[in-house]
């Protein structure tokens, strides 16, 4: 009898485990987790043995599963009806709502890459409640486009170059925009005077 109460317990904690997902979307380091733990659960709930209650198992695509209809509802949200203007369409609600720790989007000129930036700037302060200074933009090449989008919406939002803003840090660092030459020569010469001879491995390669 024990056995059957402990098994009913663990059966019961798998099930609400397996149905009680956030309402947000799994990436991969939880979705690891996730299995993890369920797998746990069910490796304990199998060494009681299968005498009395089915055997539970764990569909593989339940984390996927749950990402889809997290985008299907939230892509219907009426706060992407009016982003700059302009409504989204499900492509870029989907690239949106689509949330791993990195995310690649794919696009060609004049799809709408900005404004789906924007889309995900409105969503991230609106409905995630993240704070404006959690949030930089950066841009590989300007960022006069995208600062003056997200400038009609969020002017406090930050939106860089990759090159302003490490000359920002750099400038914040060492009280002084330095020039890049200098800089490159100083780590050279310190690299050769010092470095270098801890290693004579590398001595040798040089030489």
């Amino acid at each position: 009898y024990p056995k059957i109460f402990e098994q009913f317990g663990l059966i019961r904690k798998f099930e609400q485990f397996r149905n009680s997902f956030p309402d947000e979307y799994i990436d991969g380091e939880r979705e690891k987790e996730f299995f993890a733990e369920a797998t746990e659960l069910l490796t304990r709930i199998k060494a009681l043995g299968s005498k009395y209650y089915k055997l539970l198992d764990l569909d593989k695509r339940i984390v996927t599963h749950h990402n889809e209809d997290y985008i299907e509802r939230h892509s219907k949200d009426h706060i992407f009806d009016d982003i700059n203007g302009r409504s989204l369409d499900d492509e870029q609600r989907r690239a949106i709502l689509c949330d791993p720790g990195s995310n690649l989007t794919i696009a060609g000129a004049g799809a709408g890459k900005t404004l789906t930036i924007c889309g995900k700037v409105k969503w991230l302060i609106e409905r995630q409640k993240v704070p404006h200074d959690r949030i930089l933009l950066l841009s590989k090449e300007s960022a006069t486009d995208p600062a003056k989008k997200i400038g009609l919406m969020y002017p406090q939002i930050k939106v860089k170059t990759f090159h302003a803003i490490g000359l920002e840090i750099l400038r914040a660092h060492n009280g002084k925009k330095n020039a890049i030459e200098d800089q490159f020569k100083a780590i050279i010469q310190d690299y050769f005077d010092r470095k270098l001879l801890e290693n004579q491995s590398i001595v040798k390669a040089v030489f």
